[in-house]
């Protein structure tokens, strides 16, 4: 039992890990969006590039 609980609990931690770091990378690519839209046209083009040149 106890050797379930331990699985249990770093399957936990690892799922709450990458939540976390995949909620950051969806906030931070939506404030660079918020970013490139109020720039002039030039900027905004190079910024959306360089947005889906990441993934």
């Amino acid at each position: 039992m106890d050797l379930i609980d331990t699985f249990l609990g770093s399957a936990m931690a690892l799922l709450s890990g990458v939540v976390i770091v995949l909620w950051t990378r969806v906030t931070v690519k939506v404030s660079q969006m918020d970013a490139i839209s109020k720039s002039p046209n030039q900027v905004q083009d190079i910024g959306l590039q360089t947005i889906g040149n990441t993934d």
